[in-house]
């Protein structure tokens, strides 16, 4: 009871404080669970719609075309290119394609439609997760917001049209994006999309991409992988590759189908529905396909360069469905990475600028949503175009028209929408074009050049001259100095070195000074000074009362008074180290004579 009473909290006061909820945990835990519920409910509305509405959802038609193919391939390959599954419906792929459908044309035909319905519907969040990832999301919030986006982006009509005809559009762009989030340092890093560039021509435009945001050795990467894919197909299908390659065929777009067709959502599609014909729509799409494919390759080279590199390949992807001659609906798909793109931007973003993020996901997905056309009935509930075309239905839809009035928008959505977005990505590429940090490159200047130059060519100069051999005899002896300063060449001018970084002066360290001892000179006191000149006077009269010479007391006197008053003490001394220049019968009157009548004062040092 002690030990859990000692857990609890309490105030100042001894009173219990409760436990505070962690609700910001509680929040976030609770959105995670609820993205991922979306997802599987997602799901299992979608197969639950696929079981009550069979053949609604999911008819395989181009799977069928791939799996005839590859029959083809493995039996009678020299018509591969010839064949069709009905008037206007022909094997558009390439070689390599084929060869990979020869392959699948293994399984049986039942366990081959499920494979390819669970891999496209497997390739959606992935392809948020991959998405997510380049953008540098990590954790459980990066699985959550994936989660979310695959279950809007789910019920879209690209990625519906997509998987109810067993395309293999989802795959190909999660190849794709694959290879892109890779970290530059994968040394196979471009080979996901020569790979995807073998099976479909459209994906060799990211092979610029790579070359305009300089990265060089993927795009080679990719070139070779491409052409590797090439090499195989006429090794193992000379007759088709030849067919494919050689006569143009793969360029021809009326190949695929009716390029009129309300579901052709390209550039191509816009002016064919403009024109009314083909042939003239083709004289305006050339130029305004090479301004939107240079601008959108660009764009995305400049965001890759500046640090958003996710923006960057979505924008090339989306300039690739603009430009390509046929962009069926399906092929749209490439808008769930953009959809993920602003998912997460939206995870990193201020309330403000999430909301905008989030309403905008709303809206685009609304747009390109694949809604009912009937809400009752045994085909109720049953996803189609959606508002595409303001819910135009066969066979009205393949018929040749021209469109105007409201029809140039709702004829032309998808592209409409992909315009928005293009223009969005080049806006951002071009406001982070210039915010970006320059760093200068001086020898690119052509003053600064000049100016290296004239510095550098004096001293190639004088390395050529130390260079040469030394050790030839002088033929006129050894020159004087003042002749050598005379030969000597004109110095350098003083290069001005690059200014470094001025580091604060350092303190210098204490250090312990070892004391000297001060010289102390001892100074006699005027009683030894009287005592002093007392026996000094006593002593010279008795030396001359013995010897009978008065003359001398005067002078003594004399003496004992200049020594006085040149601060000499007759009598006194000096120290070791210390001048002592006494003179007269005083100093030299060190003996018993000088002592005998008195005892001689000691001078005392005074202590430090």
């Amino acid at each position: 009871m002690q030990a859990q009473a000692e857990r609890v909290k309490a105030d100042g006061h001894g009173r219990f404080v409760p436990r505070r909820v962690p609700w910001h945990r509680l929040i976030s835990a609770a959105w995670k669970v609820l993205a991922v519920a979306l997802l599987a409910l997602s799901l299992a509305a979608y197969l639950a719609d696929q079981a009550i509405h069979r053949h609604a959802l999911l008819t395989w038609y181009d799977l069928n075309v791939y799996n005839d193919a590859g029959l083809i391939t493995r039996q009678l390959p020299s018509i591969l290119y010839l064949w069709e599954l009905k008037v206007g419906v022909q094997f558009t792929y390439t070689p390599f394609a084929a060869l990979i459908f020869a392959g699948g044309s293994f399984l049986p035909i039942t366990a081959l439609r499920w494979l390819m319905t669970g891999t496209g519907i497997a390739a959606i969040p992935l392809t948020a997760w991959l998405t997510l990832g380049g953008l540098g999301r990590r954790g459980t919030s990066r699985l959550a917001v994936a989660a979310a986006v695959s279950a809007v982006a789910l019920w879209t009509e690209p990625v519906v049209k997509a998987l109810y005809l067993g395309q293999i559009e989802p795959l190909l762009m999660l190849l794709v994006v694959w290879d892109l989030t890779r970290p530059d340092s994968r040394r196979l890093k471009g080979m996901g999309i020569g790979i995807a560039a073998g099976i479909k021509l459209v994906p060799l435009i990211f092979i610029p991409y790579l070359l305009l945001a300089r990265k060089f050795r993927q795009a080679a990467l990719a070139a070779g992988t491409f052409y590797a894919t090439a090499v195989i197909g006429f090794l193992m299908l000379p007759g088709p590759s030849a067919s494919y390659w050689l006569t143009g065929y793969f360029f021809r777009p009326g190949r695929t189908g009716s390029v009129h067709s309300l579901v052709n959502q390209s550039l191509l599609g816009v002016l064919a529905r403009l024109y009314g014909s083909v042939g003239p729509a083709q004289g305006a799409w050339v130029p305004l396909a090479l301004a939107v494919a240079i601008g959108g390759l660009v764009g995305g080279a400049m965001l890759s360069r500046t640090g958003r590199p996710v923006q960057g390949w979505i924008l090339v992807g989306i300039t690739s469905v603009l430009v390509s001659p046929i962009s069926w609906d399906h092929h749209w798909v490439w808008i769930v990475p953009f959809l993920a793109l602003l998912a997460g931007l939206a995870m990193k973003a201020r309330p403000l600028a999430r909301i905008g993020y989030v309403m905008t996901i709303v809206v685009v997905a609304g747009i390109i949503g694949s809604w009912p056309w009937r809400y009752s009935g045994p085909r109720a509930y049953v996803p189609r175009r959606g508002i595409l075309g303001w819910f135009v239905k066969p066979p009205e839809v393949t018929q040749i028209k021209v469109v105007h009035g409201w029809q140039l928008l709702s004829w032309n959505l998808w592209v409409a929408v992909g315009s928005v977005v293009y223009i969005a990505l080049i806006v951002t590429a071009i406001v982070a074009w210039r915010k970006r940090p320059r760093q200068v490159d001086r020898l690119a200047q052509p003053w600064h050049l000049a100016r290296q130059l004239q510095r550098w060519w004096p001293r190639r100069k004088d390395q050529q001259e130390r260079e040469e051999p030394r050790g030839r005899e002088e033929p006129h002896g050894r020159e004087e100095p003042h002749e050598r300063e005379e030969q000597q060449e004109p110095e350098e001018p003083m290069r001005q070195e690059p200014q470094r970084r001025q580091e604060p002066p350092r303190r210098p360290e204490k250090r312990e000074r070892r004391k000297r001892p001060v010289p102390v000179t001892a100074v006699p006191s005027s009683v030894d000074v009287l005592l002093a000149r007392a026996d000094a006077v006593l002593g010279g009269s008795a030396q001359d009362g013995a010897n009978g010479q008065g003359g001398h007391d005067v002078t003594e006197k004399h003496d004992v008074a200049a020594s006085e008053h040149n601060g000499h003490v007759p009598g006194y001394r000096p120290a070791d180290g210390e001048a002592g220049t006494g003179s007269g019968p005083a100093a030299a009157g060190d003996g018993a004579e000088g002592t005998g009548s008195r005892p001689r004062a000691e001078t005392r040092r005074p202590s430090r």
